[in-house]
């Protein structure tokens, strides 16, 4: 041979696989395409061990039906009868779960399984009296174990581990493009709703324009001062009658009393209605109970009923300030009830749909971005899932295979 052609065949040797790219729409067309004939064989040679194993498993049923029809001929075998029968009853209920399960390879493996568990005297006693069936038995259960056995060796065959890997990355690939199209669709939804909350917050915001003259606002502030008055005044009362709660209960326990009654329920509203301020004199009730013995009350509580007696005249006050007060809201509020609190009224409630609407935005724009990030995953394990499918077809075909077109 020429020395050129030497080097020919040398440098032909050195020069790198070339690379083959394909459109990842059509990658699993290709890979089929160039394994179909593998991909028959392989096909043809599962359907064939699972016939096996179906068919095994229809023997096994007319032994295990046999058998069950079956009497112990010597006296003493007798008794093993029931164990037969609850062994071959069990065994046909676990050859109805094969067909139900639809896949008979992973059928077959959970009936080995459950069919081998026997306890150690249900087998002395089966394969003593039974020994023939047990024995035809045996040997079907065997040959179903060699099938699976058969079939495990092909699919540990590295071509069909990597047509079963690349079909499992495919699934996984369109579930994932699935959930992709799904995240798409809701963050479309939450952008309309986005949208929709925005004009409503400009409608009500414009609205608000046009209510808050500097008239009402000047009113209204006035009118809420006065009730924020009010509310202290209120909380005096509260301070000076809660530490007398639990006297004033024992003494109505003993004597009831409309009044007393209303105190503890409402020590507010009960001292504005007290038009001829009786809670005085009650309180000097308690007071002599409490002198008589008929009342107990810690020190504190005494103090504290001493000390509003002495000063009676403070919750008097508290009781003219809190009315006039009131009168005071009601007199300013007449100047402006049909236009101003109506006004008001709808200011707040224009004013809480705006604060709902901004937290409803701020919790879809939150939702919005969780989606992005759920994408961004879902393509970065579809890249990589690509990859891998890249490097299962360039063994398998021995040759570089670039998938590409995926965003």
């Amino acid at each position: 041979m020429h020395i050129s052609k030497i080097f020919s065949i040398f440098r032909k040797k050195q020069e790198p696989s070339q690379e083959t790219s394909v459109d990842f729409r059509k990658a699993r067309t290709f890979f089929v395409d160039k394994t179909k004939i593998q991909i028959s064989e392989v096909n043809e040679r599962r359907k064939l061990v699972k016939q096996n194993i179906q068919n095994n498993i229809n023997n096994l049923e007319k032994l295990l039906n046999n058998f069950l029809k079956v009497e112990p001929e010597e006296e003493k075998a007798k008794a093993s009868k029931g164990i037969k029968d609850t062994y071959v009853t069990r065994s046909l209920e676990l050859i109805k779960r094969v067909r139900q399960e639809g896949d008979i390879e992973k059928g077959a493996k959970n009936f080995v399984t459950e069919f081998e568990k026997i306890s150690p005297s249900q087998a002395m006693h089966l394969k003593f009296f039974f020994q023939d069936y047990m024995a035809n038995i045996a040997d079907n259960i065997k040959t179903i174990k060699n099938n699976l056995d058969e079939l495990e060796t092909i699919n540990n065959e590295p071509f069909v581990r990597a047509k079963d890997r690349t079909e499992k990355l495919y699934e996984e690939i369109d579930l994932a493009e699935k959930n992709i199209a799904k995240s798409i669709a809701k963050q479309d939804e939450i952008k309309k709703e986005i949208e929709e909350a925005k004009d409503y917050i400009k409608k009500y915001t414009d609205k608000l324009s046009v209510l808050g003259s500097d008239e009402y606002i000047i009113h209204y502030e006035e009118i809420k001062a006065m009730q924020n008055e009010i509310d202290g005044l209120r909380h005096k009362v509260n301070e000076k009658m809660s530490p007398l709660t639990r006297v004033i209960k024992k003494y109505i326990y003993l004597q009831p009393d409309v009044l007393l009654f209303s105190y503890i329920e409402n020590a507010c509203e009960a001292v504005e209605h007290d038009s001829r301020f009786e809670i005085g004199e009650k309180l000097s009730t308690i007071k002599d109970f409490i002198s008589a013995g008929k009342i107990e009350a810690d020190e504190k509580e005494i103090a504290a009923l001493n000390e509003i007696l002495r000063n009676i005249h403070e919750l008097e006050e508290l009781r003219i300030a809190i009315i006039s007060k009131k009168i005071e809201i009601d007199n300013k509020s007449k100047d402006v009830d049909d236009i101003y609190f109506p006004k008001h009224n709808e200011i707040d409630s224009l004013n809480r749909q705006i604060k709902e609407l901004e937290s409803k935005i701020e919790n879809l724009e939150t939702e919005s971005a969780h989606e992005n990030l759920n994408r961004k995953g879902y393509r970065q394990k579809i890249n990589q899932k690509i990859r891998e499918i890249e490097s299962l077809m360039s063994d398998q075909l021995k040759q570089e295979i670039r998938i590409y077109e995926y965003a």
